[in-house]
């Protein structure tokens, strides 16, 4: 087999700093391109020398790991450390596991080498690869950031009870009357209210709530209750007003909680 040094050094270079910039955006850590350069540069000068030293197959997979933990090092330092590492390695099996998916490999002493593909070819899959993994990391940073600000709740609007999971909405600071106004999903409202939702003109409508929009001022319908939401640390009870609230079209919270409720 022939192998063009030039080649493999650029495939890779370009391969483990695909690797090294996934693993420091997985850890939340700033990713400094300065380092990265130099680590995968490193990195892909011992892929190309390892082969070349003369230690037995059976400590290449050792050198390997405490290189893998050294480029780590490099391209970010010390922090979240281990987390990057953790990432480095977990990202190399899944790209690796990949490559052998796609293309044809031949044994050598010390590992694996690509025996029938294009350096462009490999280099473009690892790209794409890598767009799949930025774009799923990003989502589940995304649920977890959400996550992090639903809490359970208790609704109790006159003889009605209903839980429901509520998010805190840091750009809501509606108020009605002095009393802190949240905001119900349709179809929680229609269970919690029953039919005093739709008889507005029957007087049942406790209060009316004006909001502006881009369509211009809209009046919502707005009845006095009591929520109680358990947190971590403490369990709240407090006197709202309930609104409903037709864009909240999350699956994971059916509420909108005031951004001062939790506020003593």
């Amino acid at each position: 087999m022939v192998v063009y040094i030039e080649y493999a050094l650029i495939e890779n270079f370009l391969l483990d700093g695909l690797l090294l910039y996934l693993a420091v955006f997985t850890a939340k850590n700033t990713v400094k391109f300065g380092r990265l350069t130099l680590s995968a540069a490193v990195g892909a000068v011992g892929a190309l020398a390892l082969p070349l030293l003369p230690v037995a197959a059976f400590w290449a997979y050792p050198i390997k790991c405490i290189g893998g933990a050294g480029l780590c090092f490099l391209a970010n330092g010390k922090k979240r450390f281990f987390r990057v590492c953790g990432a480095f390695f977990a990202y190399s099996f899944a790209f690796a596991g990949a490559m052998f998916a796609f293309f044809s490999f031949q044994a050598q002493t010390g590992g694996y080498f690509l025996s029938q593909s294009g350096v462009t070819f490999v280099v473009c899959l690892g790209v794409i690869l890598t767009l799949i993994c930025v774009a799923c990391v990003k989502r589940l940073k995304k649920r977890r950031a959400i996550y992090r600000h639903i809490y359970a709740c208790k609704i109790r609007y006159q003889n009605r009870e209903i839980r429901v999971d509520g998010f805190l909405d840091s750009g809501n600071f509606a108020n009605l009357k002095g009393q802190a106004v949240c905001f119900l999903a349709p179809d929680v409202a229609y269970d919690l209210f029953s039919d005093e939702f739709w008889d507005k003109d029957g007087g049942q409508v406790q209060d009316e709530l004006q909001i502006s929009t881009l369509g211009g001022v809209k009046t919502l319908p707005a009845f006095l209750g009591v929520i109680e939401i358990t947190t971590d640390e403490k369990t709240v009870v407090k006197q709202v007003y309930l609104a409903i609230s037709a864009n909240i079209l999350s699956k994971e919270y059916k509420l909108l909680l005031h951004s001062r409720i939790l506020d003593d």
